[in-house]
């Protein structure tokens, strides 16, 4: 009783340290490559240690955050040894690009397979932040869009870079990409690029242009690797 008062509390203040709820809790895992996974970052998915939503049992975290070198669709390493997010030392992103805003032992989400595989049924609602000022927010993924009809790709994949697309508030209503529900676009009333996101001027590759120099307005949605708790 006491850890869900305690969880209620710290979510009215708009950011919740999981890592002090579920420390220790991955104590002994290591990645891919061997090394030892750090117990509090793995089990809160976001790299600065605070996810602004979480779904610990299945292994997806909200994380807020910004980066300065652009893009989201390409896999790329981490720029800046994961120090970026909204209370990491990088909070400006300078230097660091989408993947160090995930902790060791998660990536950014692939897309929209990937959010379903490690999400509950209704991933983008469940996991709405608290937001005490009604701040628009997207939180991106890794998936990819077509040019020819400005829909993600219907199988899931990250083929293409048309948009930037994820779950939250801030873009344009998706409703060809389940279960992401928004994607920020060039030249369709702004759609959702400009305010915290710069996705540069071609209209048709936002996913290889999208950059965040605000720590407001969202992040990325990371997945844990192995898609287990």
């Amino acid at each position: 009783m006491g850890r869900v008062l305690l969880v209620v509390l710290l979510a009215a203040s708009g950011c919740i340290d999981w890592g002090s709820l579920y420390a220790n809790g991955d104590a002994g895992r290591t990645d891919a490559d061997g090394a030892e996974i750090d117990a509090a970052p793995s089990a809160v998915g976001c790299s600065d240690g605070t996810a602004e939503a979480l779904q610990a049992t299945t292994g997806l975290a909200a994380c807020d955050g910004a980066w300065s070198i652009p893009g989201v669709v390409a896999e790329e390493p981490p720029a800046c040894d994961r120090a970026a997010g909204n209370s990491g030392p990088l909070a400006s992103g300078e230097g660091c690009n989408v993947a160090d805003l995930c902790a060791v032992g998660w990536h950014v989400c692939l897309g929209a397979s990937d959010v379903s595989a490690h999400g509950n049924d209704s991933p983008c609602r469940d996991l709405t932040p608290p937001q005490p000022d009604g701040e628009a927010y997207i939180y991106l993924t890794r998936q990819g869009g077509r040019a020819d009809d400005t829909t993600c790709s219907p199988d899931g994949s990250t083929d293409g870079s048309d948009d930037a697309w994820g779950c939250g508030t801030l873009g344009l209503e998706a409703t060809t990409c389940p279960p992401l529900d928004r994607h920020l676009s060039v030249g369709v009333d702004n759609g959702g690029c400009g305010t915290f996101y710069d996705c540069g001027d071609d209209p048709a590759a936002e996913g290889l242009n999208v950059s965040k120099r605000d720590e407001k307005g969202g992040g990325v949605l990371c997945c844990r690797d192995d898609g287990s708790p």
